[in-house]
């Protein structure tokens, strides 16, 4: 039976806090590392796909953000891999890992356009 997206998505979400929570640090024992894959795999049920997802998402988004945050975000995709992500999938979601990244940078729209005079 297929899965709804909703669950997917609530799925995602379980899946993207574990590996926050587990990669917090940046650094991890091989201890805690065995029980994070551990419970990322659990939780995934042969999800793979998800984990690629978030492990692909994560390491996109790496580019340009400070080193504590990055060694985070490096953490806990290296934990989705190693809790059975599909590794052919991450590739795909690099990329929009990327592009969420940039346009997350860009300048907010304000509603003024850029040729606005100033009335000075």
């Amino acid at each position: 039976m297929a899965r709804k997206p909703d669950l997917d998505r609530i799925l995602s979400a379980r899946i993207s806090g574990t590996a926050s929570r587990y990669a917090d640090t940046g650094t991890i024992t091989p201890e805690r590392e065995a029980e994070a894959v551990a419970a990322l795999a659990a939780l995934a049920d042969g999800r793979r796909d998800l984990l690629a997802e978030h492990a692909g998402i994560l390491l996109g988004t790496t580019d340009g953000e400070p080193e504590p945050l990055a060694m985070q975000r490096r953490l806990a995709a290296r934990l989705c891999i190693l809790a059975g992500a599909d590794e052919s999938l991450i590739p795909q979601w690099r990329e929009i890992g990327r592009e969420r990244s940039a346009y997350a940078r860009t300048v907010p729209y304000t509603g003024v356009s850029s040729d606005h005079q100033n009335p000075d």
